[in-house]
């Protein structure tokens, strides 16, 4: 496995424990904006990943990232590391097609 790979995979999870895993569930903050907003959300009928709502956080994202020319929001941490793993493959095989090319 190349190096460069290599640093982007996470360690090996530990292994499960006897009793299974246990997810504690977290009490989301919203200030009211958020609050305001998922009100809104609701009342709309717009509770979808096709709704406005993922074009605005596209529209803020690149606001506050100003230098990224793209942006993906995405719902958790599972989304956001196959985004990565393919980013991570993108950027391999276009260096591969690179380094093919000269």
């Amino acid at each position: 496995m190349p190096s460069n790979t290599a640093r982007v995979i996470p360690c090996r999870e530990p292994p499960e424990p006897v009793d299974g895993w246990k997810y504690r569930v977290a009490m989301p903050y919203l200030n009211e904006q958020c609050r305001a907003n998922v009100i809104h959300a609701v009342d709309e009928k717009s509770v979808s990943s096709a709704s406005h709502w993922v074009d605005d956080m596209t529209n803020q994202l690149l606001q506050l990232y100003t230098r990224m020319t793209v942006a993906q929001p995405c719902c958790n941490g599972y989304n956001a590391l196959v985004l990565a793993l393919q980013v991570v493959m993108m950027l391999s095989l276009l260096l591969h097609i690179m380094i093919s090319n000269l």
